[in-house]
C-alpha cells in the first residue's frame, strides 16, 4: 500500500487505510507494438517478417496497349493522360461547369508526373472463415489474444495501392532524389481512389501520395456503373487503369450483386471493430516497410524500362532511379476513418514522422 501515500492528503498513514481494492486494464499498446515489431523480425511474431516479404506483388497496367502502341511503360498513367479523362468525369456526373474546386483539380493534374496501381500481401490477423471455409460471424473476426507473448496465425490478403509520383520540376526528383511520402487514409466507405482527388494539390510541393483500401474497403459500383466506367475510360485509351482502381477489398456483403464497400468496418461487434481499425493500420505499416527497402540498391520483380530485365526496387518509371521510399521523410493524412488511421501510424511506426 505503500504507494497511496503518494496521492493521499499529507499526514495519512498506512494504518488509517481501512479498505482497498486494485484492478488493472488491458494495455491497447503492447499488442499492436508486436506485430509491428513482428514486420521487422523481433518479438513473438517475428514470423511474420519471413512470411510476408516486404515486396510488392504486382504491378498493373495502366494503358491500353492498343491506344498506345510499342509502349514500354504500361504501368504509368501520365497526368497529361489523366487530365482529358478526369474532364470528361466531371462533366458526365457534374455537368458543364466544373466549379472552382473540380477545375483547381483539374488543372493540378499537371503538376503529377504518373500514376500508378499495385498490390502486396499484408499479413491478416482476424480470421474470416472456419475449417470449413464458412463465414464467421463477425464477434469471431478479432485478432488472437496475448500478441505480445505468443506467436499468432496470419494469412495473407491482398492490398492494392494507387501511387502519385509529382513532375521533377517541382520535386526532389530533379536532383535524382527521391521525393517525401504522404500515406494518405480514406473515409469510411471510401477508398484509395482519394490518392487522384487530393495528389495534385500535394504535387505542387513536392510530395508523392500513396494510398491503399482499407479492409473491406473499395468502390462500391454497380455492374453497370463499372461497364459505364470502363467504356467512357475506352475512349481516352485507359480502360486499363479503370480495370486497375476496380481492384479492391470490399465485397458484397448484401448478395445484391454490388459490393459494399466497408459494410464490416463500423459495427455494433466492438471487438471485431477495434480489430479492423488495427489492420488498416498494420496493412500501412507493411506498406512503409516496403517503401523503406526502396533503398536504390535492392531490386524488385518488375521490368518498369522494358528491358526485359528486372529494374531497381521503387523506380516505377524505370529511370534508373527509385522515385520514393528509402530514407525520405514519411508522413500521414486522411479523413474521417482516415484521421483516425494517421495517428496511430505516426506512434506505432517511427518512419512516420507527422500525422
Amino acid at each position: 500500500l505503500q504507494p497511496l501515500l503518494k496521492v493521499l492528503p499529507k499526514g495519512v498513514k498506512l494504518s488509517d487505510i481501512a479498505f482497498t481494492y486494485s484492478f488493472t486494464t488491458q494495455t491497447i499498446r503492447a499488442d499492436w507494438q508486436a506485430v509491428r515489431n513482428g514486420l521487422y523480425g523481433e518479438g513473438p511474431q517475428a514470423h511474420l517478417a519471413t512470411e510476408f516479404p516486404a515486396e510488392v506483388s504486382k504491378l498493373y497496367p495502366m494503358r491500353d496497349a492498343d491506344a498506345f502502341p510499342g509502349m514500354k511503360k504500361p504501368q504509368l498513367l501520365y497526368g497529361e493522360v489523366w487530365k482529358p479523362a478526369l474532364e470528361a468525369i466531371q462533366q458526365q456526373f457534374n455537368g458543364a461547369d466544373p466549379g472552382v474546386e473540380l477545375q483547381e483539380l483539374i488543372d493540378g493534374t499537371y503538376n503529377i508526373d504518373y500514376y500508378s496501381i499495385g498490390s502486396y500481401v499484408s499479413p491478416q490477423l482476424f480470421p474470416k472463415y472456419d475449417a470449413e471455409g464458412k463465414e464467421l460471424p463477425l464477434d469471431d473476426q478479432v485478432w488472437p489474444e496475448d500478441l505480445s507473448t505468443k506467436k499468432a496465425p496470419a494469412v495473407g490478403e491482398d492490398v492494392y495501392f494507387t501511387l502519385s509520383i509529382p513532375r521533377k520540376e517541382v520535386s526532389a526528383r530533379k536532383d535524382g532524389k527521391q521525393v517525401p511520402v504522404i500515406l494518405l487514409g480514406h473515409g469510411y466507405t471510401g477508398n484509395r481512389f482519394d490518392v487522384l482527388s487530393f495528389s495534385s494539390f500535394f504535387a505542387r510541393h513536392g510530395f508523392a501520395v500513396l494510398g491503399i483500401d482499407g479492409p473491406s474497403h473499395g468502390l462500391s459500383l454497380s455492374s453497370t456503373e463499372q461497364l459505364l466506367a470502363r467504356g467512357l475510360l475506352k475512349g481516352y485509351g485507359i480502360e486499363a487503369a479503370g480495370d486497375a482502381l476496380l481492384l479492391d477489398r470490399a465485397r458484397d456483403q448484401n448478395n445484391d450483386g454490388t459490393k459494399d464497400s466497408g459494410a464490416d468496418f463500423w459495427t455494433s461487434y466492438l471487438f471485431h471493430t477495434r480489430d479492423m481499425v488495427r489492420q488498416y493500420a498494420v496493412d500501412t505499416m507493411q506498406l512503409v516497410r516496403i517503401l523503406r527497402g526502396f533503398d536504390g540498391a535492392a531490386k524488385w520483380a518488375h521490368d518498369t524500362n522494358g528491358d526485359g530485365q528486372p529494374d531497381l526496387a521503387g523506380d516505377f518509371d524505370g529511370d534508373g532511379i527509385p522515385d520514393v521510399g528509402g530514407k525520405v521523410k514519411y508522413h500521414a493524412w486522411g479523413q474521417s476513418l482516415g484521421g483516425f488511421l494517421v495517428p496511430f501510424l505516426a506512434t506505432l511506426d517511427p518512419d512516420v514522422v507527422s500525422a
